[in-house]
């Protein structure tokens, strides 16, 4: 993480390889006016009027991902997308603030982003031709620069970077042995190892984040299964600052001024808490208030921290902290969670968080105003459109959300230079084999005379050409309908022109099922919850899945030749899989298993339960994803929505449906 990069929570854990703490992932959160409730933490409303000067919002759409987002302080964005099961490359696109440039790689099939600095320098990491994983710097200029490797080593991985353009990471071999170091890169000096804590050949040290000044934090193998946080100067090389005899610490994020955030775990029951550390005030511990322990997932560079607390009854609040007042426990909108994932140096918060009425909200929050759910906020919106969680925002305000119609760029209407807004794409997502699939798209504009032109492209090599579509006071829509010839997870895309030339593109994806027997298939959204995993917090928030495969009868289903597919997604995290099998099944409840990607690499498990609908009900889905550790040969959970549930079938379908035929 840069010194000014807003909303980046760290280097994804998903990817990492040689780790044996398991992971935390992105966390979204909630917010409010301060007040004291039962818990003793200074805390919110469930909600807040608006101000009578209240900031609304004018929407651009990004694309279909949400994988590696990060934002600068300008407001500029690098993120990255695949289709749902990873047979095209996954692409890496930069937004400089009007239009969208293509992030090239190293030659090979993936692109992800990990690190946007305010010179419009993107880091991340991209397979080389041969395979490999390197890391790189991209910039529109110069195009994209590998950073190479350490000595003896063929893979670079989760790279930060500042605005001075310098590099941290971790370099390892593919397999392990060598085992991963941490590492330092600028393109006047190359790459330096930065050594480890402990001498010996099987020792380990990861780089995490990176600040102007050149200050690098990290962990590294303290002996045992420990790992401490470091920091690293080229004055005085690595030291240990982990001082309360952690099991596991990790930094997520430093500060302008040299300070060090990050998470710890310790036994016997591993709940996560806080850690701060600067020069001066050494390791504190932050503590978890009444809650049962607390999660980090960002900070912004003036240094506050953001993330959720977990409380005795596995729920999640939004928290934020500061060293005055202290942690804040941050509310909901009306529902049981919330989770907050990125703050500005202008005391604004943002991240998701449940509504009364189950659903699951992009926010702000200030001081002054609480916690604002963002969907009452924007300004001249598509029809249907839903904001699900905000994930950055930057020192100017703009905030980048997830929605049913992909990834948005949220911008203050007076510093917006906007075109058209479309989507979401309206269609009946489980479709029986011979069916019509009927779709309509909105779209609006500030521009009330413009004209528009929509194609469709099915999934299945149909394409529909542009078609002139009608507008009024600058919003319209457009409908089209589509048969198809074979079942299938397909992924549909309306191209939107207006009369200019700008194009924006939506997508979504439909299952097409055979309706003779042998097959169970599903698609929809969920409300994940709150305490996804007792061991390490896991993300929180809306989730899409889609599935379709053959039971022990499925005879008809391998006959029309469809494959057993499934997909599982939420910011930060895209799993999919071509090898599923039905692993067990009770009544109407099943059980999925298989392996698969995630953010594109190879090397994952999971098992999925999927209860099918039934009469009046919509379902309930749930799933776990894991890797082996290479160094200890150990399971590393990534993911698990099914934590504490005696592997049931998790939670209750918000949107959407699952079928047994």
């Amino acid at each position: 993480m840069t010194q000014r990069k807003q909303g980046n929570v760290g280097a994804p854990y998903f990817l990492r390889k040689g780790a044996t703490a398991l992971m935390g992932g992105l966390l979204l959160a909630a917010a409010g006016a301060m007040a004291q409730d039962d818990t003793g933490l200074a805390s919110a409303p469930t909600t807040s009027s608006a101000a009578s000067a209240r900031t609304l919002y004018r929407v651009t759409n990004l694309g279909q991902g949400d994988i590696g987002v990060t934002m600068n302080a300008k407001g500029q964005v690098a993120f990255a997308y695949s289709d749902p099961f990873g047979q095209t490359p996954l692409q890496a696109w930069f937004y400089d603030g009007s239009n969208l440039h293509e992030i090239d790689g190293l030659g090979g099939g993936i692109v992800r982003p990990t690190g946007l600095n305010d010179g419009g320098q993107v880091t991340g990491i991209a397979t080389t031709a041969a395979g490999l994983v390197h890391s790189f710097v991209w910039s529109r200029r110069h195009g994209a620069t590998d950073v190479g490797t350490l000595p003896g080593m063929d893979t670079t991985w989760e790279p930060a970077i500042n605005n001075r353009g310098e590099v941290t990471g971790y370099s390892t071999g593919d397999p392990s042995p060598p085992w991963p170091r941490a590492f330092r890169w600028s393109a006047q000096s190359g790459m330096q190892d930065l050594g480890v804590l402990l001498s010996g050949d099987d020792s380990t040290s990861y780089g995490r984040a990176i600040n102007d000044a050149g200050l690098i934090a990290g962990d590294a193998w303290a002996g045992g299964h420990a790992y401490h946080a470091f920091v690293w100067t080229r004055a005085n090389g690595m030291i240990d600052i982990d001082t309360l005899g952690n099991d596991y610490s990790t930094p997520v994020a430093v500060g302008a001024r040299g300070q060090v955030a990050g998470n710890v775990l310790n036994p016997p029951n591993n709940y996560g808490s806080v850690f701060w550390w600067s020069r001066t005030t050494g390791m504190r511990d932050l503590g978890a208030g009444n809650g049962q322990g607390t999660w980090m997932t960002g900070m912004s560079p003036g240094g506050r921290i953001v993330g959720t607390i977990t409380y005795p009854d596995f729920s999640q609040h939004a928290m934020t902290w500061t060293p005055a007042p202290g942690m804040l426990d941050l509310g909901t909108l009306g529902g049981r969670s919330s989770g907050s994932t990125a703050a500005n140096d202008r005391d604004q918060v943002v991240g998701g968080a449940a509504t009364a009425a189950d659903s699951y909200h992009a926010f702000i929050w200030t001081p002054k105003e609480g916690m604002v759910d963002l969907n009452q906020r924007l300004y001249r919106a598509p029809a249907g459109l839903e904001l699900f969680g905000a994930l950055a925002i930057s020192d100017n305000g703009s905030i980048v959300a997830s929605s049913n119609a992909g990834l948005l760029l949220l911008r203050p209407v007076q510093a917006c230079r906007c075109t058209h807004a479309a989507g979401p794409i309206v269609s009946n997502d489980l479709v029986e084999l011979g069916a019509p699939v009927d779709t309509t798209i909105g779209f609006a504009a500030d521009d009330t005379a413009a004209n528009y032109e929509v194609a469709w492209s099915w999934g299945d090599g149909t394409v529909d050409r542009a078609r002139r579509a009608g507008a009024r006071n600058g919003s319209g829509s457009a409908q089209a309908s589509h048969t198809y010839s074979a079942p299938g997870i397909y992924t549909v895309t309306a191209d939107v022109t207006d009369q200019a030339g700008n194009r924006v593109k939506v997508a979504r994806r439909i299952v097409v099922y055979a309706p003779a027997g042998g097959v169970l298939a599903g698609t929809g959204t969920v409300v994940l919850p709150a305490a996804a995993s007792r061991r390490s917090p896991s993300s929180t928030g809306k989730a899409a899945f889609s599935f379709m495969a053959p039971t022990a009868a499925g005879a008809q289903l391998k006959a029309a030749s469809a494959k057993g597919r499934f997909m599982f997604s939420l910011p930060g995290l895209s799993f999919a899989s071509d090898d599923v099998q039905v692993a067990a099944a009770q009544g109407s409840r099943v059980r999925l298993a298989g392996t698969g990607t995630v953010n594109g690499a190879r090397g994952y498990q999971f098992a999925a339960t999927a209860g099918a609908s039934g009469p009046g009900t919509a379902g309930q889905f749930g799933v776990t994803i894991w890797h082996t550790d290479p160094k200890t040969r150990a399971r590393v959970i990534d993911y698990d929505s099914l934590a504490g549930t005696n592997g049931s079938a998790g939670s209750p379908i918000v949107e959407g449906k699952i079928v047994a035929r």
